[in-house]
């Protein structure tokens, strides 16, 4: 028992020795019951298999007690792992430097894994047999110049990891750490599939990832995120939509430029495309259920540019807009472009709108990728209560809360599409940032920082988490089955996008 090491080889054994003790006595009392309903005859294989059930759930009670002490072990490997990914970020499907480290992170675990998969992203798998459940990490960095004076700081000019998602894949490689362990040790019932996806940041890295097998087989999947409105040490989450879906809009308005003292002489486009910023507002105020959260922002007005006495040939309204169900979101892209295209008609303009959903896009290197609008994140409530109990079994009631549901947009949605799924979120506030609205934590700011001390918890999540999926193969659904009471799972209807829009777009009438 060296320093720091004591719990780690103690809490186990312990742990079990008392599960076991109650098992048996819980076995002798009930094998006296199937003495007696059989006039005294002990049938000895129902004895030995109620005592290797008994075991079997002691010792899965005993690992899920053990998950804390583990993880905090594990806490210097995974901050320098961390760091070093920190220092290389890259964005959108160039994130050659985190997958490098991940790569050589798994060799030295002896775990095997497969790359290239979606350009960067890396599939790994520890145990074996089924059921197969999966563990998921983002790599991708954001375009944003990093104003943090640390000493493992962005290396890259104009990138920095500033959503957290280097504490995301470090985190998962210290799980991958300790559930190897536990393989090895023969205590990991069924496979845990570890999944380190690209471009989380707008690429739908994680909808590549499934077309190219990373989803195969699998029966549920979880994911930790870091998040800076909740303290270190608390771990949330909820059932149901908990991420909103999310879209993009470019709406180009076309008229007919012309001098500024004879607007009568042009259609004028900045005309029409400060109505439509207006009508925008009525989508989410008079077309949308009150009761459903909808969101839409217009973060681009552009026009003109050269002298302020010519009236320019066209005008670009761009924005984004966000609802907690995939029929919101579908409905208000109907009204987005029925309201561009009314709207400049009546100012003898034409309107063309761009969902950004099929743009095809190039790396430096050549490699290329498509946009999509992500779906909602909808969480099983069966698998929330699961993440809940190894939770706070492992750190206690108090690192639980119920989390409310977040406008974000996470491309994890498409997991949730084939699959029962759980996002958690893992807090990373540090102390004396009571609020979380301090810059230095706030997610896609220059200035974001993590706590490291909330490394084991966000670990723990996911170890924890891992161990009670495969131990309660009830949460798990085979791939494509609906979930009983709609648990979350999202299903795989086949069914045409443009015709649920256009249907979505009749329900709003004229």
């Amino acid at each position: 028992t060296r320093p720091g090491g004591m719990r780690r080889h103690a809490v186990l054994p312990v742990a079990a020795l008392l599960a076991t003790v109650t098992a048996l006595l819980a076995v002798s009392r009930a094998a006296a019951a199937e003495a007696a309903a059989n006039g005294g005859l002990v049938v000895e294989a129902y004895g030995e298999q109620q005592l290797a059930r008994a075991v079997q759930h002691a010792e899965s009670n005993a690992m899920q007690a053990d998950v804390a002490a583990l993880s905090f072990a594990e806490v210097e490997y995974v901050r320098a792992l961390r760091r070093r990914i920190h220092a290389v970020p890259g964005v959108l499907y160039e994130e050659h430097n985190a997958s490098r480290i991940v790569r050589e992170a798994l060799q030295e675990l002896g775990i095997p894994y497969r790359h290239p998969v979606a350009v960067t992203g890396v599939v790994a798998e520890v145990g074996h047999g089924e059921p197969i459940v999966i563990l998921r990490a983002d790599l991708d960095g954001l375009p944003v110049r990093e104003d943090v004076e640390v000493p493992f700081r962005s290396e890259i000019a104009g990138k920095m990891h500033a959503c957290g998602h280097d504490a995301h894949s470090a985190m998962l490689l210290g799980a991958a750490k300790i559930l190897k362990e536990r393989a090895d040790a023969g205590q990991l019932r069924g496979t845990v599939r570890l999944v380190w996806q690209p471009a989380e940041e707008g690429g739908a890295g994680a909808a590549r990832m499934i077309s190219e097998g990373a989803a195969e087989g699998a029966s549920a999947a979880a994911m930790v995120h870091t998040w800076s409105g909740l303290p270190t040490g608390v771990v949330a989450s909820r059932g149901g939509p908990i991420a909103a879906a999310s879209g993009k809009f470019v709406a180009t308005i076309r008229g007919v430029g012309g001098h500024a003292a004879q607007p009568h002489r042009a259609r004028d486009p900045v005309v029409a495309a400060a109505a439509l910023v207006q009508a925008l507002q009525l989508a989410v105020s008079r077309l949308s259920d009150p009761l459903e959260p909808v969101v839409l922002s217009v973060t681009r007005l552009v026009a003109g540019g050269g002298a302020l006495n010519v009236i320019p040939n066209e005008a670009v309204v761009g924005g984004s807009f966000r609802a907690m169900s995939k029929s919101a979101h579908l409905a208000l892209r109907s009204a987005i472009e029925r309201a561009a295209r009314t709207i400049a008609d009546a100012h003898g303009c034409e309107a063309e709108l761009d969902f950004l959903d099929a743009a095809v896009h190039t790396t430096a290197l050549g490699d290329t990728w498509t946009t999509k609008m992500y779906p909602p994140v909808v969480n099983s409530h069966a698998l929330v209560e699961v993440a809940k109990r190894a939770v706070t079994t492992a750190f206690g009631a108090s690192a639980w809360r119920e989390m409310p549901p977040l406008m974000i947009g996470e491309d994890f949605s498409f997991f949730c599409e084939e699959m029962p799924c759980v996002m958690l979120f893992s807090g990373h506030r540090k102390p004396g940032d009571a609020d979380g609205e301090h810059t230095g934590s706030a997610h896609h700011a220059p200035t974001f920082e993590i706590d490291e001390d909330s490394l084991p918890y966000g670990m723990g999540a996911l170890v924890g988490t891992a161990l009670a999926m495969l131990e309660d193969e009830s949460v798990c659904r085979p791939h494509g089955v609906e979930m009983a009471g709609g648990g979350g799972f999202q299903g795989r209807a086949v069914q045409d996008e443009f015709e649920l829009a256009r249907a979505a777009a009749r329900s709003f009438g004229s």
